[in-house]
């Protein structure tokens, strides 16, 4: 696994777990559905500054969000 499917994955996963949709999520995050659909497809890699919106719109810290992404690649 790459980590760009990681990051993607991880962040479908949170969203889920947050019953948040796409949209809800875009709109807290400063971006489209369609970008947000991208990067939870690992159609798109997230730059760092989009991973950081992310990270805030979820009330996570970076340090549990790279927990996650680490969580996940063991999971996979």
């Amino acid at each position: 696994m790459n980590l760009q499917s990681a990051f993607g994955g991880t962040v479908r996963k949170l969203r889920l777990e947050r019953n948040l949709t796409l949209r809800q999520l875009s709109s807290k995050a400063w971006t489209s559905i369609g970008h947000m659909s991208d990067i939870e497809r690992s159609v798109k890699q997230p730059s760092f500054e989009m991973l950081s919106l992310l990270v805030l719109a979820m009330d996570l810290s970076h340090e549990e969000f790279l927990t996650e992404v680490i969580e996940y690649i063991k999971e996979s």
